[in-house]
Order: structure tokens, then sequence, then C-alpha cells
């Protein structure tokens, strides 16, 4: 298995719906804490390894629950888990978790397309469009790669 196919099946097993672990519960999205707690020790019992020897499928089960329940009982990843899913557990695992939703706001679409417009601003003094101000560039090379560029200047010129 090469690694493209290996890191494509980690992406498809991550969803962003933050619905999974509730359903491996049994449970609806938005459960209370004992909704949850109870929920846990009936499966646990029912798919505990010791009660079901033979049944490999039953331990793994049991491992899934025991997952669910760590995670829907901490709340700071349940929030997490409720907003953006496994996803969001996984990016709070990589950059931790008071990284999470500046990870989710930078990759948005809006957040890469402004970045891209700043920094053809800065080398290139295009025309850049910001909170519904126009502000003319100064030409080729005006500003320079992680300097202010001078747009917050021209945007209240614009204003006035």
């Amino acid at each position: 298995m090469s690694f493209y196919s290996m890191a494509e099946q980690r992406q498809r097993a991550l969803s962003t719906s933050g619905e999974a672990l509730y359903q491996i519960l049994a449970l609806e999205k938005g459960a209370t804490h004992e909704e949850i707690k109870k929920s846990y020790r009936k499966l646990a019992l029912k798919y505990h390894p010791d009660k079901n020897p033979d049944n490999p499928e039953a331990a793994e089960k049991f491992k899934e629950i025991n997952n669910a329940h760590a995670i829907l009982t901490d709340l700071s990843k349940r929030n997490i888990y409720d907003k953006y899913g496994s996803l969001g557990l996984y990016v709070a695992e990589q950059f931790g978790e008071e990284n999470v939703n500046a990870y989710f706001m930078l990759s948005s679409w809006w957040a890469k397309v402004t970045i891209i417009i700043h920094n053809t601003v800065c080398d290139y003094g295009v025309i850049y469009v910001h909170l519904g101000y126009i502000v003319r560039g100064q030409g080729k090379g005006s500003g320079r790669r992680g300097e202010n560029c001078g747009v917050e200047e021209e945007s209240r010129k614009g204003r006035a």
C-alpha cells in the first residue's frame, strides 16, 4: 500500500460531522453526560472481552466504545468533536487543542484568498479589496515581503 493511498484512507476516515462517536454509543448528538455514562456502561458490559472470549469483533467494538466514551466525557475534546468532527480531534492531536479554531479558520477558502490577495498587493502593487474598501497599489514591487505594505494607511485615505 502506497503512502498516498494510506493518506487518502486516513482523510476519508476523518469526518467533520461529529456524529459517529454518538452512534457508537447508540446516542443522539447532544446527549447529556448522564446519558453517555449510562449507554457506555450498558455497551461496555455487553461487549467486554471477558464476556466474549471467542469473539474478536466484540473486543474491537469494546475498544470503539471506550474511545467514544473517553472523547465524549472530556469536555474540551467533546466541544472540538461536536464542532469539527474527528478531523478536529486529529488537528488537536497534531497542533494542540488551543490551535484547532485557528487551523480551521486559516483553512477556509476566504482566508486563503485574503492571504493570496494581500501577498499579491504587497509584492506587486495591484488593486486590493479588503472589507469593502478599494485600495490601489503604488506599482510593481511597491511593498516588501513581510512588511506592512501600507494597506491600512491607504484604506483610511479612501474613507476620508
